[in-house]
């Protein structure tokens, strides 16, 4: 069965709405859902190509779960344990301790970890090893982590007085957003994670007898719709930016799920990967951007039996569409969706994921056997 983890308190892996309301309750009601194996899919996947080519595979010396795993990146492994941050050859070997701490999450780039400690949020540069104070927590908080890939910035939400807190990692300096005042107090609302965007902060946010729609944020508490959904049951899942005139995001779009492009010049929105419906729920892709925009990995999910198979896809993202989809992983059983498991180095020419060769316990705990290195010249096809 596959796994959902929430990262900054309300993010996605498959269909995960996790969010807030005015009671203060955190909602995560996350679970996965697939399609079983007679629903046709009309998407890329129909003209996808093989993968003739095999990954690397790399076992590892030192047993990690994925729950100790934060990130792979240039062949070098970083992971917490027992309060404290290492990082490993890709192999696991000779680990480093970098600094006596309980990182829960490190930026994309890999150059900051954020920790929680004694409701106070921390944060280390890793070529320094410097931990620095960020902010006092609200013992009423939401989770805590990066709003930008090079991890400039942290956020949260403070449910004692509806704020999302926006801090600078470098000058500790916040930025209050009262979503009473944003979204005119509603009674119940629930968001994703916020992400930043060329000093904006955008957030996917559903409030109760008005759906789900993505806002831009501005710190003088004026908010505008970037995207408004068709229909009360749309939902944005999970979104990030492409590049400056093009997001992309996964959820139900005009009761269609999937994986969607929003071109910001054409205000026009592209299923570009289908989803599905069977008597089992409503099946949504997972997926995962290259550092440099121009790569999609995305995995499909199949019931076949009493199995639930992964199918792993990597597309081109060319003239704001996908191209020249190849199919990786064919039928495997991997033990989380590819949002969580892709790890790619920062200049895109390679990514990981880690495999386990059990799947019978839960992903937390679950001990990563080895990792599938795929370097993007090397992937051939027939």
């Amino acid at each position: 069965m596959k796994v959902v983890k929430g990262i900054l308190g309300v993010t996605l892996a498959v269909s995960v709405l996790a969010g807030c309301n005015t009671q203060g309750n955190v909602q995560g009601d996350g679970k996965t859902v697939i399609v079983s194996e007679d629903v046709v899919l009309e998407s890329i996947i129909s003209d996808a190509k093989v993968a003739v080519s095999q990954p690397e595979q790399i076992t590892l010396k030192e047993r990690i779960t994925y729950g100790e795993l934060l990130k792979i990146d240039n062949e070098k492994l970083y992971y917490t344990r027992e309060n404290a941050l290492f990082s490993t050859s890709i192999n696991g070997a000779n680990p480093t301790l970098i600094e006596h701490i309980a990182a829960k999450q490190l930026s994309r780039n890999g150059k900051k970890a954020i920790s929680v400690e004694n409701n106070s949020a921390y944060v280390v540069t890793l070529e320094t090893g410097k931990k620095k104070k960020i902010a006092e927590l609200d013992e009423n908080h939401g989770d805590v982590s990066f709003a930008d890939p090079e991890g400039d910035y942290l956020s949260y939400y403070e449910f004692t007085d509806s704020n999302l807190v926006l801090i600078n990692t470098d000058t500790t300096e916040k930025t209050l957003y009262d979503f009473n005042q944003l979204f005119d107090s509603p009674r119940n609302f629930s968001f994703h994670s916020g992400t930043i965007h060329n000093q904006d902060v955008y957030l996917a946010t559903h409030i109760q007898d008005k759906g789900t729609a993505l806002y831009k944020l501005s710190a003088d508490n004026q908010v505008e719709k970037v995207i408004t959904l068709k229909n009360i049951n749309d939902n944005i899942f999970d979104f990030e930016f492409i590049h400056d005139d093009l997001l992309v995001f996964n959820g139900v779009y005009d009761e269609e799920p999937g994986i969607f492009f929003y071109d910001l010049n054409k205000k026009a929105v592209t299923k570009v990967v289908s989803g599905g419906t069977s008597s089992e729920g409503t099946w949504i892709p997972s997926y995962s951007i290259s550092p440099d925009g121009t790569k999609l990995l995305f995995n499909t999910i199949l019931h076949k039996g009493d199995q639930f198979l992964d199918n792993v896809f990597i597309a081109s993202i060319e003239n704001n569409q996908l191209s020249k989809s190849i199919q990786i992983i064919q039928n495997a059983e991997l033990p989380a969706v590819i949002k969580l498991l892709a790890h790619w180095n920062e200049d895109s020419s390679a990514f990981y994921i880690p495999r386990s060769d059990n799947s019978e316990i839960g992903y937390g705990d679950l001990k990563i056997d080895y990792i599938s290195f795929y370097e993007l010249d090397k992937i051939e096809t027939e």
